[in-house]
């Protein structure tokens, strides 16, 4: 680390120090998630994500990773895989609740509406984060009727948005 801050301030690139690490001991799950995470936040995500696959393999379940994974494929725009990867942290960590708010978000842009309200519906039946977890099912519900609506809005859009419009109200009080 104390490297990794000298590289900092002398201006030199500190993923090198990451890079290094990782290829003398490519079983460390610790370095090559340094890697990755660099790669990533220089937008190198095909290298990062060459390094995940590589580190699946030691620890399919590690958190940090498939966060790191998730990432990448947002950074891509790959949202579906990236929804797949979130959703198994998501069945690992039950208890993060901002974690199944993300999940829900992401499945609004892969199009999942199914995944997004089950997801959401998760946090509010546990009680907590309330007032971001109905604005979120405000959301997917919203995101539902438009993208389904037909030319006129009928009786099925307006059912829709009614319940949005419920959401949105409760998550503002």
């Amino acid at each position: 680390s104390d490297k990794k801050i000298a590289f900092n301030k002398l201006g030199i690139d500190e993923t090198s120090i990451d890079k290094s690490r990782w290829e003398k001991d490519k079983s460390n799950l610790q370095y090559g998630l340094d890697y990755a995470e660099g790669l990533l936040n220089k937008d190198e995500n095909e290298l990062a994500l060459q390094i995940c696959n590589e580190l699946l393999v030691f620890d399919a379940n590690n958190k940090r990773l498939l966060k790191t994974i998730s990432n990448v494929y947002l950074n891509i725009y790959e949202d579906k895989k990236a929804l797949d990867f979130l959703e198994k942290l998501g069945n690992i960590d039950k208890t993060d609740f901002n974690l199944k708010i993300e999940i829900s978000e992401v499945a609004i842009n892969a199009g999942e509406f199914k995944k997004s309200y089950q997801w959401i519906n998760q946090v509010i039946a546990s009680g907590k984060l309330l007032g971001k977890s109905f604005y979120q099912r405000a959301e997917v519900l919203v995101a539902l009727a438009e993208t389904y609506q037909s030319d006129e809005i009928d009786f099925c859009d307006k059912l829709v948005f009614d319940l949005a419009w419920a959401d949105y109200n409760s998550s503002y009080e």
